[in-house]
């Protein structure tokens, strides 16, 4: 039996939020962080219960991808922004669970193994769940527009065969940002899902390759 030790709050998504959301959100990216989508080329796929995995380069990513989306999501957060012993209790934890944020601390092999089967148990139910494969933000990696690409990915679709017995389905996102003078502007491609037979590096790799050729 899955031992839950990440449990979650209660959160109050409904169609009209989802509306709202669609409505505000391009006016705090514009004001705030001074982008705007351009274009987006493809679409999600109409039934959910997916593993969106795309490229990360910026603050903005996650409201770029409920833009894009225009329903509900859940994240794959690391650790290391905030420990989670300290925001238990705190008005910020529930935040998080209220916009379905998942923390994954690297190291800790048995809260890793518990979130990567609550993150299989949410695609399962039908939820839809972002995992950044590069784990960091290009300021993080002084300027370099593709970070590595680490194998959290493929260890839930191996978990998800092995221990659930249920495929996941993979949708690679391209984000490809243009820095102007004073505003930056950014396209999404959305690729068709992939289910993965086979969880290697060379998976990975074909992973890591399509999601570059996204965003560039």
């Amino acid at each position: 039996m899955l031992d839950l030790y990440y449990k979650r709050g209660k959160r109050y998504y409904s169609i009209a939020w989802i509306r709202i959301g669609t409505f505000l959100l391009p006016l705090l990216l514009g004001v705030f962080r001074k982008t705007k989508i351009t274009k987006v080329e493809g679409s999600f796929p109409k039934k959910s219960g997916n593993l969106i995995v795309p490229h990360h380069e910026a603050w903005e990513d996650p409201v770029v991808l409920i833009l894009a989306a225009k329903r509900r999501l859940n994240w794959v957060a690391i650790y290391s922004v905030f420990a989670r012993e300290k925001i238990n209790k705190t008005i910020l934890k529930k935040v998080y669970d209220w916009c379905g944020i998942m923390i994954l601390k690297r190291g800790d092999l048995r809260q890793k193994e518990n979130v990567f089967g609550y993150i299989i148990d949410l695609i399962k139910k039908g939820e839809d769940v972002v995992i950044f494969p590069e784990g960091n933000l290009r300021s993080e990696r002084k300027g370099k527009k593709f970070g590595n690409f680490y194998n959290g990915v493929m260890q839930v679709v191996e978990k998800a065969k092995k221990d659930f017995k249920t495929e996941v389905p993979i949708v690679p996102i391209g984000l490809n940002y243009k820095y102007l003078k004073n505003k930056k502007t950014v396209d999404v491609k959305i690729a068709n899902k992939i289910i993965f037979r086979r969880y290697d590096e060379k998976a990975l790799n074909f992973l890591e390759d399509k999601i570059i050729e996204l965003s560039s």
